[in-house]
């Protein structure tokens, strides 16, 4: 690579790279203008809605075709090249060469520290650079779920009540998707959460609250106590970051947010009104079309965002709870 052709690479992607060759290209310039949203949408809006989460580091591996771009990572690991310092993003930029699937977004470990890991727009699968940015803060948040070490002790207590023990048991647990009366029972239940998330104040509202209790209680009585274990621990860490991201695209679109002007030029940006519509739809509007049968462990992200949502209603101190009475979203509606 000629010196003329690295000083462009330098100027359209902000990095003034200390080493560069060619097997570690510079960060694309529209995924630098993807990260800077994701910051500036956390820093304005993620941080100030839910308590404690500022304070949690937010380091990030970029998986493109063929590269990993390492970014606010505190300590990396010996098989990153650095690639130089980029002001706009905060952070050196490091890479290695490609060692995960494109189509991953998680929390994984990189040296100690827990790394949002996430597939390039495009490559990922994610809709718009929109919804990409919030695939990302959701991952951000299971950084938060992750950042007490007493979390993974219980986890491993959880596992224990569950009786499995297995590296996929989060996945693979045999909930008993396919009985016909614990699927006639959330079928009913889902039905009650969303006539008390559209019923009115007062009256309406109570008398929805108790007829979604009397489900709930319906639903909990037919399953195993290690499979409702199971259930409740899933809609506490899936459905929470399905409703953060439900929530930071209505609040983007309503509370004055401007998205900087680089995001908006990108060709697959989308308006956070469009996104807000869309979780309102799949997250409130579906509830009663939710199938446990055919939709299995997919059910806890826009069920468990439906509960969040209605939390909100009905026990507005429940993100205070949330971090100190772990695995259990039912228990935020008891005082």
């Amino acid at each position: 690579m000629s010196m003329m052709t690295i000083l462009r690479l330098a100027a359209t992607t902000g990095l003034f790279a200390t080493s560069v060759s060619a097997q570690t290209p510079g960060l694309d310039a529209a995924d630098r203008v993807r990260l800077a949203e994701a910051f500036r949408l956390a820093d304005q809006v993620a941080y100030p809605f839910w308590p404690g989460w500022r304070d949690v580091p937010f380091p990030i591996l970029l998986i493109t075709a063929d590269t990993e771009f390492l970014v606010r990572h505190p300590n990396p690991s010996a098989d990153f090249i650095p690639l130089g310092h980029d002001t706009v993003l905060g952070s050196d930029i490091l890479s290695r060469p490609r060692t995960l699937p494109t189509r991953i977004a998680a929390a994984l470990p990189i040296n100690g520290r827990y790394t949002v890991s996430i597939g390039q727009q495009g490559l990922l699968g994610t809709s718009s650079s929109t919804s990409w940015v919030l695939t990302l803060l959701h991952e951000h948040f299971h950084q938060l779920q992750f950042s007490d070490s007493s979390y993974f002790q219980e986890v491993t207590r959880l596992k224990s009540t569950v009786g499995d023990t297995s590296s996929r048991w989060m996945v693979d647990h045999p909930f008993p998707y396919d009985s016909p009366p614990v699927a006639a029972s959330f079928a009913r239940l889902s039905q009650a959460l969303y006539r008390a998330l559209i019923s009115a104040d007062g009256t309406d509202f109570d008398a929805a609250m108790r007829a979604f209790r009397v489900a709930w209680q319906d639903f909990r009585d037919r399953l195993r106590p290690e499979d409702y274990a199971y259930l409740d621990f899933q809609l506490w860490q899936e459905g929470v970051p399905r409703y953060l991201e439900h929530k930071l695209a209505t609040l983007a679109a309503t509370g004055g947010y401007e998205p900087s002007a680089a995001f908006r030029e990108l060709d697959d940006y989308r308006p956070y009104e469009r996104l807000a519509a869309s979780f309102a739809r799949r997250n409130v509007e579906d509830l009663p079309e939710l199938d446990l049968a055919r939709d299995r462990r997919e059910i806890v992200y826009p069920f468990g965002a439906a509960l969040a949502l209605l939390l909100d209603r009905a026990s507005p101190g429940w993100k205070e709870r949330y971090s100190k009475e772990r695995f259990s979203i039912f228990r935020y509606f008891d005082p």
